[in-house]
């Protein structure tokens, strides 16, 4: 009797253990979960600026036409495009491009907006369309404008290398990406990806200026969040 007594409480104490590791282990799981949850708001509400997320430069066709630009808005609020300038030429008078988003344009917090140099290759790749395009491809996407002030050229992203600039209004740059043989002021370039891939940023909410770190080689491309599909027929109208 004393033995079967003896065995339930053996039995007992298991239960019990088993039971508090089980609830320790999920404790923490939580405790992880909730301060990576706290870091990366701490990180969000330390960004007071645009991002530029991901960039998709070396085509696999080698057609400049299928190339894209993302833009990522970090902050708590909606942003006002109208007087932003995103292009390849980081010198006032080059000979690369620079291209003024439309009157109106927004991109909301926490949204990711894609601008593609032809909506029509764009669709091609990814059954879906751009926001924006460099080129006029696209009846229902909505142009960029080109910004003859600064840049004489069109856009054209260099496989060797090359710079990609999101400027204010007062032409400040807001974000720089460089890769490869890019070169500009403070800024680290990416040592480049595979053809195919594209430059994605590693943290949305980080940005050391450091392009190494801050990006890296992104097997399957995948632009923006929940574009529109071709094949919904809810298709925005854009402008000549």
């Amino acid at each position: 009797m004393k033995r079967n007594k003896q065995i339930e409480f053996d039995i007992t104490i298991k239960r019990i253990t088993t039971i508090s590791i089980f609830v320790g282990v999920v404790f923490c799981l939580l405790c992880v979960l909730a301060n990576k949850n706290r870091t990366e708001s701490q990180a969000r509400a330390g960004i007071r600026h645009l991002l530029i997320s991901e960039v998709y430069y070396d085509t696999n066709s080698g057609s400049s036409a299928e190339e894209w630009i993302e833009i990522y808005n970090p902050t708590r609020d909606k942003i006002d495009l109208s007087n932003y300038k995103i292009g390849d030429e980081e010198t006032n008078g080059g000979g690369e491009g620079m291209y003024r988003f439309p009157d109106g344009a927004k991109i909301k917090a926490n949204e990711k907006i894609v601008i593609a140099a032809k909506a029509s290759a764009f669709r091609s790749l990814y059954k879906k369309l751009p926001d924006y395009e460099f080129i006029k491809t696209e009846e229902c996407v909505l142009s960029m404008r080109r910004e003859k002030d600064w840049a004489a050229g069109i856009i054209n992203l260099a496989n060797s290398g090359d710079e990609v600039l999101l400027l204010d209004k007062e032409d400040n740059p807001v974000d720089v990406v460089v890769y490869e043989n890019g070169q500009f002021l403070n800024i680290v370039p990416h040592q480049g990806v595979e053809i195919s891939h594209s430059l994605e940023r590693a943290c949305r909410v980080m940005d050391t200026d450091n392009c190494e770190n801050d990006f890296f080689d992104q097997a399957n491309p995948n632009p923006g969040i929940g574009l529109r599909s071709t094949r919904s027929g809810n298709l925005r109208t854009g402008e000549r």
